[in-house]
């Protein structure tokens, strides 16, 4: 909805979809058929797009999706008081904004590593005498030691981050552009964006 924000970090956050509302869904002609074919939906129950589309992925990483649901809905809409959960789907599929939000607020949202909550990785004996709250993944390490090193929204193998910022009609006509994009390549939190005006 129009002042809403929806955080889609690799899962899928959709959830039931109404075929007749052309303005907010886009549905392929073969999408129930499909799910009905792979035994994803007995076509009796509500069909609730993510949790029959997506992998089971909270026994690997519980929270790889959900804390950085929790993160940006923490900070943009701070009264709702959304607290954290291993589930994703029991996060909202948006909130209102709250707060302003600019080209900069979306950048240093990319460079997030919890900083400030119970989560801040900063902290606890895998940030080091150097609070560095980067975490390398995999290894025998995280396989002996049972735990979970929470996702943040910036790691180490982040290709590159974009940020879009569009321009009303009439500004963009007076400017001779229609907006900017601003183009991070490597870690958001190491990197710095560059505009590239479209």
């Amino acid at each position: 909805p129009d002042g809403h924000v929806a955080v889609v970090a690799n899962g899928a956050t959709i959830r039931h979809i109404d075929v007749h509302d052309e303005d907010n869904f886009m549905v392929g002609a073969n999408l129930f058929s499909a799910a009905l074919e792979e035994g994803l939906w007995d076509g009796k129950e509500a069909f609730d797009f993510a949790r029959m589309m997506q992998p089971d992925t909270m026994e690997v990483v519980p929270r790889y999706t959900s804390m950085r649901m929790w993160r940006i809905y923490s900070r943009l809409a701070p009264s709702l008081d959304i607290q954290p959960h291993v589930d994703p789907l029991a996060m909202p599929f948006s909130v209102r904004v709250e707060v302003p939000v600019s080209h900069r607020t979306l950048m240093d949202m990319h460079r997030d590593h919890y900083e400030g909550t119970e989560f801040d990785m900063r902290n606890g004996a895998l940030a080091g005498p150097f609070r560095d709250p980067n975490r390398l993944e995999g290894g025998r390490g995280q396989r002996a030691v049972r735990g979970e090193i929470p996702r943040a929204i910036s790691i180490p193998r982040t290709s590159y981050a974009v940020v879009v910022q569009s321009r009303p009609k009439k500004l963009a006509a007076k400017l001779g552009s229609a907006g900017v994009a601003w183009y991070a390549s490597d870690a958001p939190a190491t990197s710095v964006f560059v505009p590239f005006y479209a």
